[in-house]
């Protein structure tokens, strides 16, 4: 990517608050009026510019995964999918995004990541934050299971990721996954309400 000048307009304004979800925990207002900015510059976001932002630095995946999530832009789930086991940390974006375009692409890829959590083959050691399994589960939970064989192939994947971790960081993820729910539902529910 040569050309960066979209930086200060397409990406500067939103990445602190699509990190994490933060804008969930946000005041209402100070939400709405981000919603309102984003919104409005949606129109910009071509699918070129996305793929690019996808490839490129983490600031710009996240705000492209929200674009992507705003906007239902299901031509883009082969490349999020790709992204989230090719980046495979700090992925909640790309979970927001999968979980909202709802399809059967996404629960693969989700439940591939999933399983690569719980195999060790996304990270060093017993323990890596930057690893986002319980995002990866509630984003399963989110888009459904067929017949409930997703959702017990998600939760037996969840079950050796947690094998894998000793008991504190065991205790640390299993408390963070209610969060991760919140958060997702919440999202989720915010960009219903503004982008329909």
């Amino acid at each position: 990517m040569t050309d960066l000048t979209f930086h200060r307009t397409l990406v500067e304004p939103f990445y602190l608050h699509f990190l994490a979800a933060n804008i969930a925990r946000e005041p209402a207002d100070q939400a709405r009026s981000v919603l309102a900015l984003f919104k409005r510059t949606l129109p910009e976001y071509s699918t070129t510019l996305l793929q690019e932002m996808l490839a490129s630095a983490w600031r710009r995946a996240k705000v492209a995964a929200w674009v992507i999530a705003a906007q239902r832009r299901a031509a883009l789930v082969p490349e999020v999918c790709r992204r989230l086991l090719a980046q495979p940390s700090h992925v909640e974006h790309f979970c927001i995004a999968l979980a909202r375009v709802n399809d059967e692409r996404p629960r693969g890829a989700l439940l591939s990541y999933l399983g690569a959590c719980a195999d060790g083959t996304l990270h060093m050691g017993a323990w890596d934050e930057s690893v986002d399994p319980d995002w990866a589960l509630a984003a399963i939970e989110v888009t459904g299971s067929p017949a409930g064989s997703r959702k017990t192939a998600g939760e037996e994947a969840w079950q050796r990721f947690l094998v894998r971790q000793n008991e504190g960081l065991r205790r640390c993820f299993v408390q963070r996954l209610p969060l991760a729910r919140a958060l997702l539902r919440d999202t989720l529910r915010l960009l219903e309400e503004h982008f329909g």
